[in-house]
């Protein structure tokens, strides 16, 4: 930004950008302790080996060939949508 010494709108630019900078710090470190938080945690017992509980190939082909995920998505999205038109008086 090319400002003169004495531009006093330059300089409020410059000190609302560097609030915005301080705000976006300490949201960045508080969302990171609240991560460093959550791993800390341990992991329960019963889910140390879930690597062994996997579905076989056949049946993973089978859901990629239906496209099992994105049919999923679409029929849950569909009834979120459902249950929040239900909810408006002069629709529902």
């Amino acid at each position: 930004m090319d400002c003169s010494a004495f531009d006093l709108g330059c300089y409020i630019d410059w000190v609302i950008e560097e609030i915005k900078l301080l705000f976006i710090s300490f949201a960045d470190q508080i969302m990171s302790s609240i991560a460093g938080v959550f791993e800390s945690i341990p992991v329960p017992g019963f889910l140390q080996n879930i690597g062994a509980f996997s579905l076989s190939s056949d049946i993973l082909y089978f859901t990629t060939l239906f496209q099992l995920p994105a049919g999923l998505s679409l029929v849950v999205s569909a009834y979120t949508a459902r249950f929040i038109l239900r909810r408006i008086p002069v629709i529902g």
